[in-house]
């Protein structure tokens, strides 16, 4: 981890707000619907989510392990029991719950398994 200065840790989206603007995008026809679905309804799993992300890539970099997929990673989260849900704002990130060490050892088990 590094500075970043002062940092916003409370909840940065409303889910009740975001489920009336999926309720809206339904009922309108925007040019690019499936595009804004998609968006609001991963807004919509990160609403409850940690503030903080972390990159897939990064990780695995920093312990020197191959980088998993998104989804096998998530799934071995959860199946470990920890909240687990991917970023809108990046591709290769995910919002967990689970402390660093925990991470290191779900994405070691991961990679060994494979």
């Amino acid at each position: 981890m590094e500075h970043a200065g002062p940092l916003w840790i409370g909840a940065i989206s409303d889910q009740a707000f975001i489920e009336q603007i999926i309720k809206e995008n339904q009922t309108t026809a925007f040019k690019s619907n499936g595009k804004i679905t998609k968006l609001l309804n991963q807004l919509k799993g990160e609403a409850t989510a940690p503030p903080t992300y972390y990159v897939i890539d990064k990780l695995s970099g920093k312990l020197k392990l191959p980088a998993p997929s998104n989804q096998s990673f998530l799934t071995a989260l959860h199946s470990s029991d920890f909240q687990a849900v991917p970023t809108h704002f990046n591709p290769r990130g995910i919002k967990t719950n689970a402390p660093a060490l925990a991470m290191h050892e779900v994405l070691t088990d991961l990679v060994a398994s494979k």
